[in-house]
């Protein structure tokens, strides 16, 4: 009879032992799943955080565009940057007075060397535009900064100068 108790106590304890394991395995999956919920949450709170200060950035960006209409084919544009951040014009689009698209160029090192569409902060900076395209009867430039607003500035008629704040 002692020799029975002795097989049940050892049963019982290898019982507890894989019991134990069990719980062990079982809570750390459940630990484990409950910190890739965490993670996952804390991604999409840093990512709406991120897509509130592009927001934020895009109405608060300020530029001020004064266009000289000089010449046939070229245009002075003066750029101030009146918001507290720096500015990146992106491209500008020349279009007709019936919308069609004269001319577009993506702003890059290539096409404007030194950067000079990068506009610091409460700087100001001067662009010439000489486009083959552009005639007088070009309606429009709309100027896309990186942060995606748009500015639409009539072409003034020649030797004029127009202002337009965006």
């Amino acid at each position: 009879m002692a020799r029975f108790h002795e097989v049940i106590r050892a049963r019982r304890a290898v019982g507890g032992l894989i019991s134990l394991i069990a719980l062990i395995i079982v809570f750390g999956i459940a630990s484990l799943a409950f910190l890739e919920i965490n993670l996952t949450h804390a991604d999409f709170v840093l990512n709406s955080i991120d897509i509130s200060d592009k927001q934020h950035q895009r109405i608060n960006e300020q530029l001020n565009f004064t266009i000289t209409n000089s010449s046939e084919a070229h245009y002075d544009i003066s750029i101030s940057n009146i918001w507290n951040e720096q500015s990146i014009i992106e491209s500008h689009i020349t279009t007709d007075s019936n919308d069609n698209v004269v001319f577009q160029r993506y702003l890059n090192e290539t096409t404007m060397p030194g950067e000079q569409n990068v506009i610091a902060a409460q700087e100001n900076t001067s662009l010439v535009f000489d486009d083959a395209n552009a005639t007088h009867s070009d309606a429009s430039i709309i100027f896309v900064t990186e942060n995606g607003n748009k500015c639409i500035i009539p072409v003034p008629s020649e030797d004029n100068t127009l202002s337009r704040r965006c």
